[in-house]
């Protein structure tokens, strides 16, 4: 696996999990359409923070636990790419369920620090984070990979967070767009369980 390969597979997969509707998503989404634009993107600023946290420590643990147990990279990659799968598999299954409660609350918003405090507890806080970074850079990352590698995939991870967040925070504001959301939630989730199907399956059979 060359350079270019890991870095595509990188960003195409962290793509794909940063467009997938979740706890940032709807954070954003709820910041933007119950406060400002200014306040969903001090949200961001909090996200983006921790995605840089989550990316550094995911890549930094599995490159030394690599080097010391190149076994684990197996087990690792089997791993990721099953969690994968289940999470395709679980957008398909709440595909259905209503979002417009979750977009359309009224409480008060936070401003400020405290806006910035709610994106960064909140990717922080969700567990799932840390297993999906892991097998990100397991299965996507070679094996004693170079620490330039490493920090042009955090970079491209960071990157891709802030545009998209920061793109949800600005396009939310609007009350149209939060709409439309809602009417084409159930199709935005099965395309993106489908692409975490099939990079799961290609995983494993790897």
């Amino acid at each position: 696996m060359d350079s270019y390969t890991a870095l595509f597979s990188v960003a195409t997969i962290w793509l794909v999990a940063a467009l997938t509707p979740g706890p940032n998503f709807l954070v954003t989404v709820r910041m933007a359409i119950t406060g400002s634009r200014s306040s969903s993107l001090q949200t961001v600023a909090g996200i983006v923070v921790a995605t840089l946290i989550w990316a550094t420590a995911g890549f930094l643990g599995i490159h030394s636990l690599f080097k010391a147990s190149p076994w684990m990279y197996v087990l690792l990659k089997a791993l990721g790419g099953a969690y994968l799968i289940w999470l395709g598999l679980k957008l398909f299954w709440t595909s259905t369920d209503s979002t417009e409660e979750l977009v359309t609350s009224t409480s008060s918003p936070a401003r400020g620090w405290r806006a910035f405090r709610l994106g960064f507890v909140t990717n922080m806080a969700n567990p799932k984070t840390a297993l999906f970074v892991s097998g990100l850079f397991a299965v996507a990352m070679p094996v004693g990979a170079p620490i330039g590698l490493g920090l042009s995939a955090i970079a491209i991870m960071v990157a891709i967070s802030l545009a998209w967040y920061s793109t949800v925070a600005w396009l939310f504001a609007s009350k149209r767009v939060a709409a439309c959301y809602v009417l084409l939630r159930k199709w935005i989730d099965r395309l993106a369980g489908t692409c975490f199907v099939v990079f799961g399956i290609g995983l494993v059979r790897e």
